[in-house]
């Protein structure tokens, strides 16, 4: 995306708007919306990489010099609202951290049109402040934008910030509360009634009697009544948000294992989860159940067993699951893990159980016991001749009597969803599978699977699955050796 020098000097940089509001006709900035290009990626096809005065301050005033950061729309920290006129209206955001050449707060609003077209608003910054890690709620033609972190020298010291915008006029409107939870970011918002907003988690920052910043943990929900601009805490918002109970989130909320193949499994919490695809963080912040701290030996593994099962909140936001298509329509997905970082590694877990989504929404879950179906990672399907296959490597920790490094298969029933062990004791692949399987040309009854390499030196190996035996061998396809 190259301009000219003097094209390039008058628009490449972040500017505030002079109306409530402007309309920007910026061909750079469209341009950088278009190719998604980062501000260094800018910065480099215009020959621009010298360092800008006043980087790593952290403060506004950095955003204003003439060789400050390049605008771009590779940002964190900003929201996205689907209008029902189709519209997308994104709204500010932040690129990169303050120690970066193009660290910046943007304060614009974006709308993304049905056709792919794009308009760019600017605000002055005394009416929006640059503002990222908000919510945007919206409630009728208003979406209510809530909470932000924003430049250290901008903050508002005991207040919440929040602005109403119109989306007719694209006009912006600050607005004052009372009894608020202070300068809050990072969080989530649901709108629960026609003028109830309920927000929890993120994180608060105040300020000290030293006059030094104090970031903490939101661990509370709160509701705005955007009647009265009222805030008023709740101990428990999981009814008012889920429809659950606190007495059911404690019976229902953890993972468990089977004791049939496959044992159909009613619960409500894990319904609700999977349907709205809400992750552990969310539910405990509904519930005020914030668990305890991991030890540093569960902060630094993945695996899934240094945790009692009954201290983790189950979800359906999985990672490395294996999704099988039905015929009707409906689709299967099997294990996964939830797998995330610091306090919210409380609920690290490999999952062993199924999800089955039917063409109307329905959902059913399958569970299996342990000793058939264990925690699986490295999962792969395979559909061969109206056979669905799973393979996976036992998770060592969840599942020390199974073959370590080993992978296993598994056939699933399509009529009835029972597992089937392909092979037994004895009769494994002789290391891990890493893909899913296929079919030798000229002989449709046996799948080579690939074989995993430890080292480049190691030679390139294939499992191979007699279907009709349902027995394994390895070959060699070519020795070791660098490559």
């Amino acid at each position: 995306m190259a301009f000219s020098a003097a094209d390039y000097n008058e628009l490449a940089r972040p500017r505030y708007g002079k109306t409530n509001p402007e309309k920007i006709d910026n061909p750079m900035w469209l341009a950088a919306i278009s190719s998604g290009e980062t501000a260094y990626e800018i910065r480099v096809q215009n020959d621009d990489t010298a360092s800008g005065e006043g980087v790593g301050s952290a403060l506004s005033s950095y955003r204003e010099q003439t060789d400050g950061p390049v605008w771009t729309w590779q940002r964190f920290g900003r929201t996205t609202t689907r209008l029902p006129d189709g519209r997308l209206i994104h709204v500010g955001g932040e690129h990169e951290d303050w120690y970066d050449l193009d660290f910046c707060i943007y304060n614009d609003v974006v709308v993304e049109h049905p056709d792919g077209r794009c308009e760019i608003f600017g605000y002055p910054m005394d009416l929006f402040p640059p503002t990222d890690f908000h919510t945007a709620t919206l409630v009728g033609e208003t979406i209510w934008i809530v909470g932000n972190i924003g430049y250290r020298d901008l903050r508002r010291w005991g207040e919440t910030q929040i602005f109403a915008l119109h989306t007719r006029s694209l006009v912006m409107e600050r607005v004052s509360s009372i009894d608020c939870p202070s300068w809050l970011h990072r969080h989530w918002a649901e709108l629960i009634s026609e003028r109830e907003i309920v927000v929890g988690g993120g994180s608060l920052i105040e300020l000290t009697g030293e006059g030094n910043e104090l970031t903490r943990d939101n661990r509370a929900c709160f509701v705005l009544d955007l009647a009265t601009m009222a805030w008023r805490p709740v101990q428990q918002a999981g009814a008012l948000v889920l429809g659950i109970t606190g007495e059911d989130y404690d019976r229902f909320k953890s993972p468990r294992l089977g004791i049939a193949n496959p044992e159909r499994v009613d619960n409500p919490f894990w319904l609700v989860m999977a349907q709205r695809g809400l992750t552990p963080r969310r539910a405990r912040d509904l519930f005020a159940d914030h668990g305890r701290e991991p030890s540093e030996e569960e902060y630094n593994s993945h695996k899934s067993l240094f945790r009692p099962v009954e201290e983790v909140v189950w979800t359906a936001a999985r990672e490395d699951q294996a999704e099988v298509p039905l015929d009707d329509g409906s689709r299967l997905t099997l294990g996964g893990a939830y797998r995330d970082y610091g306090v919210n590694a409380i609920d690290n877990w490999i999952y062993s159980d199924a999800i089955l989504l039917r063409p109307n929404g329905d959902m059913e879950f399958l569970l299996y016991p342990p000793e058939l179906l264990p925690a699986l990672h490295s999962l792969h399907v395979t559909r061969h001749e109206g056979r669905v296959l799973f393979s996976g490597t036992p998770d060592r920790t969840i599942a020390a009597h199974w073959p370590q490094f080993r992978s296993i298969v598994f056939e699933l029933d399509l009529k009835t969803f029972a597992l089937r062990r392909i092979g037994g004791t004895g009769n494994t692949p002789e290391d891990m599978l890493v893909g899913l399987g296929r079919p030798e040309p000229g002989a449709p009854s046996r799948l080579i699977f690939p074989l995993i390499r430890r080292w480049r030196e190691d030679p390139v190996r294939e499992a191979v699955l007699e279907l009709p035996t349902e027995t394994w061998s390895v070959r060699v396809v070519s020795p070791g050796g660098k490559h």
